[in-house]
Parts: C-alpha cells; structure tokens; sequence
C-alpha cells in the first residue's frame, strides 16, 4: 500500500470497535466504492490486499461494476470479494491459511438425500400414529402420500436450519418439558416436541453415520472458526465486511471479531444512532432493531460509536427519512404523535420530503402488474435511465415480467423459475405423468406437442403429427392404453403415426418393465433423452441453463440412497415433487430493468425504484404457523420469531424509500380477496393526508389513463354482426331435420356447418355429457325396441345398459351414474311400450331413417332425419316418440322453433320412411326419460305440453307446414341472411360458432343485435 493508503485505511481501522454506517437513501456500493478509491488512487495495486465480505452474489457483482465505472481507466484490480452466505475452506485458505489443516469439517450432506431422510423419518412417525392413535385411518400398509411428506421434511429442514444458525445445540429440545409448554403452547404441540426430541436424538447419528453434517452447521462451524482467527491473529491483510445485518449467530460473531480486530471494518447498510443508543431497546418489529441487537452486543449493553463510512458524503434525504421514521414510529409510542408531526414540520420542509414518493392504488392485481410495466416501460424512453422493482409478492413479479414481453422486453424475476416449470423441466415431467397414466390423452396430447418431443423429426413434421394426434384424441377419455392406440391409428395411419405409436408403445414397456424407483428413474430419463433428439442428431434435453439444472436435479435423485418405494400410479407426484426442490436463477438479463425479491434487493439502487404489492400479509410476510415449534416455545428456546422478520422487511422498505424517485403501489383486491394495504403504507397514508397531500402524491390516475389509453385505442371500429347471404346457387340441397330448428333459431351455425365445412373440436378428456349420454340411451332403447314390452323388466334394461356401456367404451366410472339414471329410464321406456301396446301397436321401429322432398320457390329441397321410434296401429296410423334426455319442448317450441318432431310426422304421411306406407299420424310426443316424477300406464292420459294427438295434431302440423314453406321459399330465393343467434333459446345462450361470428364484440349494441331469447 501506499503511505496514502495506508494512512487512511489505518486510520479507520484504529476504532475500537471499528463500526461504520451508510445512511439509508445513499446508494450503499456506491458509497463503499468512493472513499476506497480515492484512497487507493495512487497505488491501483493495493485493492489486491484487501478483502471484502458482502451478503450475496448480487452485491458482488454489481460492486465489481462500480470499482470499474470508479476507475480511470475502466479497469481495476480487485480486491478479494467474499460471500457471507458461503465461506468455504478456500476463504480459510486465504484468510488464515495456518488454520486449513487444523480444522476438519465435515462435508454437508447431499440435499437431496437430508430431504429424504427427513421425509423417511416424518413417514415412519404418521405410521406408528396410525398403528396406536388412528387405526381406521391409516395403516402401516397403507401407501405415504410422499409429495406431503417431502413438504413436511422441507418444514423439518428449516427447524433444523434455525438450530444451527443460532449456534444452538438440537439437545436443547431434550431440556423442554410439559412444565415448560404450559400457557405457551396447546397440548397437540406436545407431541411435536416429543418428535423433535427423538429427533434431536437420532439426527445426528443419521449424519454422522453417512459421515456428514448439515450445510447450515457447516457454514456455522466455518464462519466460527475464521471469527475465532480473525480474534487471536490480530496482524494481516485488512478485512471489510460490508452490507451485512448480523441476522444469525454466526454472522454476527463473525462481524465482532472483525470489528474489534485491528485489521477489521464493518460497514452497516443504514444504521441510526438510535441503534447505536442502547438506553432504549426497540422492539423487534422497528426496522433498527437487527441492528440495535448486534450493536448491543459488541459492546456488551453499552452505547457504541456509530461513524460515517465517507465523512465527505453528503446527505441529501434527511427530510424524507425524518417523515418516513415519523410514519414507522412503534405504535406504543403514537400517543404525542401530532406533537412530533409539529415538530417534523418546524424542522423539514414537507414539499422536500415527500417530492421523491408517488403512491398508486390498483384494483386488482393484474392492474397492479400494469401499473407497474408501464412504469417500468417509460423508464427506457430516458437514456441510460434504470428503474429496479422490489417485491416479495412472486406472483406479481411473474406477471410484470410477462406484461413486459409485448414490448419485446425480456425480463426474469431474481426469484427464479422453479424447475419443474421451465422448458425441460415441463418436458420430462410431462413424461412422468403419461407413463404413469398412459390412458390420459390431455398428458399425450401435451407430451407430443412438447418442442422438445421431435423423435429426430423436422419441425413441420413434428408440428403436423401432433395436430394429428391432438384431433384423434378428442372426445370420450380413452378406456386404456390399446383404446388409445386403436383412437391414434384411425382408419389407416400413415408412416410417421405408424413410427409414434410403436415408439411410445416401447416407450411405456420399458418404464412398466421396471421393478424400483431408481429403474423407473433410469427409464424415464433414458426415453426423454430419446425423444428429445432434433433432426440433425442434437442431444436437446440438456442444453442450457434449465437442462444443466435438469442434469445435476436427476443425477442427484438418481444418486439418493433413500428414493421411496410408491405404486408406479404414483411416480409422477413423486418425481414432480423431488424436481420442484430446485429453482433456476437468472442473473442480468437486462441492462436498465430489474426485478428484485427483498434479500436480493439489498444493497441494489436505480434511478427509479418501485415497491409494489405493498399489501398486509405480503410486506410484511402474514404470520404462518410453524408446524412443529409454534412461537412461546421459539421464543423460550431462543429461536427468532416472526416479529425480528418483519424488522427486517420494515428495514427493506424504508431503504428503498429512500430513493431517488420512489414509487409505492399496492392492489385493493389481492387473488384470495379484499386487501389492506400494508401497516407502513397505512401509516403514510395518515401523515399526508393529515399534511392534506394526497392529491398532489396519487398518481392513480394518471397511471389508469395509462392502460385505458393501452388497452382502448382511441377510435375503435366496431364488429358488426356478420350477414352473409351466399347465392341460392351456393345453398346446400339437403337439409336435416335438425338444421330446420337452427334455421330458425342460429342460421349462423348452419351457414358455418354446412356451406364453410367447419366443425368444432371436442375437448380432450371429455366427460359423457348430454349428447354422449342420448346416444347411450338411444342405442339401449333400440336394443329393446324389439323386446315384448312386458318382458322389458329393470333387469332386462340394467342389463341392455351395461352392454351398451361397454360396446361405446365408455370409461367404467360411468356405470354407476348411468345405472342410477338407467332405473328411471328403464321404468319410463317399460311404460311407453306398454301403453302402445295396450292401445294396439302392432309393431316398433327405432331409429328409422326418413326423407321428405319440399318444393319452395321453384326448388326442390330434400329433409331428411331419424325418428327415435315410430309405433305402428291396424289402422296405417303412427305414434312418432322422440327420447329426450333433459327437458322436452312444448309443442308451442316445436311450432316456431324447433319443428324436427313436426317434419317427421309429414315424412310419414308422405310415406318417406323406408319399409313403413305412408299413413297419418295419431299422436307426437317428446318424451323426457330421465324426469324424476313418476311415469305410469297410460302415460298418454297425462296433460302435458310436450304431447299432441286428434284436432290439436292437425292444426299443428298444419301451422308448421306454413312456417316451413316460408321459410324455405325465403332460403332458396338467395335472399336469406344467415343471422348469428337470431331467435336464442335464452339470451345467453352459447353455439358452437359465436366465436367465429365474434357475437361478445357486437351482441348487445343496440336492440336488434341479439334475439334475447324467448319470452
């Protein structure tokens, strides 16, 4: 070092203790970096002796930009920067090089073999409380719900975690007693701390068997071991720690031992000298607290000198700090409050300090994520601006991120992405769920869309094959995985469905052929690395960042000694929940915008800093409850508890506070409800409103005009409803019965349907819904049709139905619904036969196919349908029944809307049913099956609106043959408009193709837009 150097770093060095601070609101690296390089200026080289502890990876990257943005030349060397959160034995090495043979510690044990060891230890805990306290419930042969467990274990882990990182020993479990408990804790904690004890007991003997010990010990031991060297060897390189709150035992021993050693600093990130005061100790929520504690012990209850780390930095923020900690005052002592804000007022200027804050209310939280993209969006209009969001709110972070990709802007949250949902991690767990339910076709179809599913394909062929196999999927849920073969192959599959299902089919061999997890695991893995091949050859499953995570999480599993054992039904859950343990960070992926959680954004700065999802129960975090050591029995124990969390969130906000330009949002709606804004932004919101500022602060408003302004351009050309009117050339020359109601009602759907060939998709997974269901029934009663009525008994018809089931390859859950509906059905068929019988049908026709050529405008149109049963009298007359499943419509409906029963019965009388004469009908009747009233003999004496016969017959298909012909002259003449939802059944009534006539954009503008349904 130079002498100017060395003068000045000496000098700081000489305090004893030697405890420095950086005002909240001053840029913290910044601030290091500035009196550091001034006093190395002459002498570049001497950075090199010098070592830096910083709280994470973050803060020292982005310290290494400014020692180089500092320097003259843009280079630098560095000194050596060290992380708190992982000193290793190279930081030993360096740091006291003559201790690195002398202390043996431990390897950590392998994560993912603790979680499971843990989750081992919780399982064999719930079946010995199933074998003693719940023997109805659970037993020892009873399958563990492992996802749960290993959930339970990640609990376990962090009580363990906070043991070691308060340097106290597990035996201290073994001290507690029931007398202990009392007044502290409900009896059913008890039995967790028992757990506990046993555990206190066996854990370290499971470590020390497999030679190891816990990673957070670990850290302890070593962070230990350089206080206690950095404490007997006073000489040596000089040594900073920077940014760091003493937050556990360890750290803060480690942080004494530099701070009374003559070659030690510590820098604190925002400390008071109300922290510093030890005549008064502030309670464990204020944001000084942490601070107030370690300050306390340094120097053994007495008050310690709190120095400036750059005595010629300037303060600029004294205004806003002095209102924020008006506004975080402890409540207990509020009560002279309009005392103090007199006070405040006599000293600040208010204008001053509130000029850097803005505040933003949201409704919801998607607005919320607006608010905050447009912000962050506007920061990139100004060159070389950068802007930093700050929440703890995840959820919100990922829907920022996503806002920000329509303006092409790429940006990861710092909390990173957890494996199981990035790109590979979809892929292989994707795997894992259709090989254990190859049945599924949502699994296959999503598996086979996958990008990385190319089986050596080029991309286009890939993408075609998996539109194919997404259509031959719809529908009915396959039975097993031959029905789905036989669904995939089709009529005649072609060479590349041929190739994919003999592949998947040696696919699923493979993984059902092995016996233990760890084949199972090996399967998996070697068939996903399979598939995921590009057509040139590339290997594509492990490239990248998410594939390098992918690689080291399964070696990981397939390392573990302690993979449980679970039926194969049950792999995927487990595998999924073993993945999700490992998250995927991302670090810089963008210049001028960050996205920061609050540990990460420790120490971080920006131009413009925006604290968001500033609700009660986000920031500060609600308190959850500990599921083994509740929080007296914390508190007795000496563990932290909730409330020094929440000093530390109180600190985080009040530093980003301090910003330059500093904007505070929070949502009134949060996804579980009504929300409160956070205790803090309360506590602003009453002192400006007092000041009467909050106008001149809310920038809701302007924000709101924002999205308006986004999302509702300022002229707008409205859909209208679509008409089209092909020419009569162009119309279709048969029409079915059914087509005639949709005339009427939808003409739209048929103009879709028929004239532009375009049908709608059935959904994947499809559960049997009323179509599916009239087509079972429908099939039993033509089974039956032919059945003397009295022999058509409950069985008879239970039995008719069970065949049926299995001839559509319904899946076998639906037995059951349908045998319930089945009775119903099977008494309403019994009484219908029976009552045609008794009044002298000779014969039963089901499912007879009719046609009816109507001549309109100098046109022929050809009708055709099916009738459900037609029922045959001496006299040529028929019965035409039509089995409704739901209600059945009024003959009233049938007239004006819905005439297909109608036209049937004209098919008849014209003799347009194959093998029947033409003949009269006697009676029309919608039958509803499924009813719940009682049906019985004969049912034709009930008074009912779907049921027509004598007079009243005749008029009707009188009625109705009018309203046909008009009809069908208006559609030849190449005049009729296909209207959408003309005359609905409903006024919200839903077709098939309201999307493709784009009905939500127009429907409802005036009223003539939408029929509004039937009076």
């Amino acid at each position: 070092m130079t002498a100017k150097s060395d003068t000045w770093l000496t000098h700081r060095l000489r305090a004893d203790p030697a405890i420095f601070t950086i005002p909240q609101g001053v840029p913290f690296l910044e601030a290091l970096v500035a009196p550091l390089m001034r006093a190395f200026e002459g002498d570049p080289a001497g950075l090199a002796d010098l070592t830096i502890y910083l709280p994470n990876r973050r803060a020292a990257r982005r310290l290494i930009d400014h020692l180089a943005a500092s320097a003259p030349t843009g280079t630098v060397i560095l000194p050596q920067l060290r992380v708190l959160g992982d000193i290793t034995e190279d930081d030993l090495m360096f740091s006291a090089p003559d201790m690195v043979a002398d202390e043996e510690v431990p390897l950590a044990v392998d994560p993912m073999d603790r979680r499971l060891i843990l989750a081992h230890l919780l399982a064999q805990r719930k079946a010995a409380e199933g074998d003693t306290a719940a023997p109805a419930r659970m037993s020892a042969a009873a399958s563990p719900d492992w996802p749960s467990l290993l959930a339970g274990a990640d609990a376990l882990a962090s009580v363990l975690d906070s043991f070691h990182r308060e340097a106290l020993p597990l035996s201290a479990l073994l001290s507690m007693t029931p007398e202990d408990l009392a007044g502290r804790a409900a009896d059913h904690w008890h039995e967790h701390l028992r757990f506990l004890s046993i555990l206190a007991e066996a854990w370290p003997a499971i470590l020390s068997k497999q030679g190891c010990i816990e990673l957070s010990d670990r850290q302890t031991r070593l962070m230990t071991a350089l206080a206690d060297h950095l404490s007997a060897t006073p000489d040596g390189p000089p040594i900073l720690i920077a940014g760091a709150l003493g937050a556990t035992e360890a750290t803060a021993h480690l942080m004494e031992s530099v701070a009374k050693s003559p070659r030690g600093a510590v820098i604190l990130p925002g400390a008071m000298p109300m922290a510093a005061d030890q005549s008064t100790l502030l309670p464990p929520s204020h944001p000084q607290a942490a601070f107030q504690r370690w300050l306390r012990r340094v120097g053994g209850g007495a008050s310690v000198d709190l120095s400036p780390w750059d005595e010629r930095m300037t303060d600029r923020k004294q205004a806003t700090r002095a209102f924020l900690s008006l506004a975080l005052t402890p409540a207990e002592e509020t009560g002279d409050w309009h005392r103090r804000f007199a006070d405040f007022r006599d000293a600040y200027s208010l204008d001053e300090a509130l000029a850097p804050l803005s505040f933003a209310t949201a409704g919801t939280p998607n607005e919320e994520a607006d608010f905050v993209a447009l912000l962050l969006r506007e920061v990139l209009e100004t060159e070389g601006k950068t802007a930093l969001l700050v929440t703890p709110d995840r959820d919100l972070a990922r829907r920022v991120c996503a806002k920000l990709r329509q303006w092409d802007i790429r940006l990861d949250d710092s909390g990173g992405t957890p494996l199981y949902g990035a790109y590979r991690g979809t892929y292989i767990r994707q795997w894992a769920h259709w090989l254990g339910a190859p049945d599924d076709p949502v699994a296959l179809a999503a598996l086979v869309a996958h990008g990385l599913f190319l089986r050596g394909l080029t991309r286009s062929d890939k993408e075609r094959l998996a539109r194919r196999v997404d259509r031959r999927l719809r529908g009915m849920r396959p039975r097993d995985w031959q029905d789905t073969q036989r669904r995939l192959a089709g009529e005649g599959p072609s060479p590349l469905e041929t190739e994919l299902l003999q592949d998947l089919d040696a696919a699923l061999r493979a993984f059902q052929a092995a016996t233990t997890q760890h084949e199972r695991l090996r399967a998996l893995i070697e068939i996903a690395d399979r598939f995921a091949r590009s057509a040139d050859g590339d290997q594509l499953l492990w490239q990248d960042q998410d594939g390098e995570a992918l690689a080291a999480q399964l070696s990981a599993m397939m390392q573990t000694a302690f993979l449980p054992d679970c039926p194969p039904a049950a792999f995927a859950s487990l595998f999924e929940a073993l993945l999700g343990s490992a998250v995927i960070r991302t670090y810089g992926t963008h210049p001028r915008l960050t996205v920061l959680g609050l540990v990460e954004a420790r120490l971080q700065s920006a131009d413009r800093v925006i604290l968001a999802g500033l609700t009660e129960g986000t920031w500060p975090k609600l308190t959850t409850a500990d599921p083994f050591l509740p929080h007296n029995v914390r508190l007795a124990l000496g563990l932290p508890t909730h409330d020094a969390e929440v000093g530390r969130s109180a600190l985080d906000f009040v530093d980003h506070a301090l910003g330059e330009e500093v904007i505070l949002i929070r949502s009134e709606k949060s996804d579980r409800g009504p929300a409160l804004p956070s205790r803090w932004l309360t506590r602003l919101y009453n002192l400006i409103e007092a000041a009467k500022q909050t106008e001149a602060t809310d920038i809701t408003g302007r924000l709101r005009g924002w999205v308006g302004a986004l999302r509702h351009p300022a002229s707008v050309d409205p859909a209208l409803p679509p008409m089209p009117r092909p020419a009569a050339a162009l119309l279709p020359a048969r029409l079915s019965v059914s087509d005639i109601g949709q005339l009427i009602r939808d003409p739209y759907s048929v103009y879709a349907r028929r004239l532009l060939r375009l049908f709608p998709l059935d959904p994947l997974a499809q559960e049997p819904a009323e179509r599916e269901r009239g087509t079972l029934f429908h099939a039993v009663y033509e089974r039956l049709a032919k059945v003397a009525p009295d022999r058509v008994t409950q069985e008879v018809f239970a039995h008719a139905l069970a065949e049926t089931i299995d001839d559509c390859l319904y899946p076998s859950e639906c037995h059951d619904l349908y045998a319930m509906m089945g009775q119903r059905a099977g008494k309403a068929f019994s009484v219908i036969s029976q009552t045609q019988r008794r009044d002298g049908a000779t014969a039963t026709f089901a499912e007879i196919e009719g046609e009816l050529t109507v001549m309109a405008g100098g046109r022929s149109i050809d009708l055709y349908g099916r009738a459900d049963r037609i029922d045959l009298y001496p006299d040529g007359t028929y019965t035409i029944i039509d089995y409704k499943g739901g209600s059945a419509p009024t003959f009233k409906q049938d007239a004006s809307f819905e005439p297909q029963l109608s036209v049937l019965a004209m098919m008849a009388a014209a003799g347009g049913f194959k093998d029947l004469r033409r003949g009269q009908v006697r009676r029309l009747a919608y039958t509803p099956m499924l009813r719940k009233e009682a049906w019985s003999v004969p049912f034709t004496e009930e008074k009912v609106p779907w049921m027509v016969a004598g007079e009243d017959l005749k008029a009707h298909l009188l009625e109705t043959a009018q309203n046909l012909n008009r009809m069908m002259t208006e559609f030849v003449s190449g005049q009729f408009v296909f209207h959408s939802q003309l005359r609905p059944f409903k006024s919200n009534s839903e077709g098939d193709y309201d999307h493709l006539a784009r009905r939500r954009e127009w429907a409802g503008m005036d009223g003539s837009a939408d029929g509004g349904g039937e009076a």
